[in-house]
């Protein structure tokens, strides 16, 4: 989820003058631990709580090891 972040957060980085991602990280790191457990128990159930081309790309960084 972190790496959803980071490259929503660089694609988009005019929205985000002045903010470094490493600023946001350490804010969100909670927050996101959190929505991951959350996500992990919704998928079990066959939800998934994200979309198409983000779940392709977590897939990605998963089947390379990143």
């Amino acid at each position: 989820m972190i790496d959803i972040l980071k490259k929503r957060f660089t694609e988009n980085k005019e929205r985000h003058l002045g903010i470094s991602f490493e600023e946001v990280e350490k804010k969100l790191t909670p927050k996101i631990l959190h929505s991951l457990t959350m996500m992990e128990e919704a998928e079990k159930m066959g939800v998934r709580l994200m979309n198409e081309e983000e779940y392709r790309y977590l897939q990605t960084l998963h089947l390379t090891g990143l």
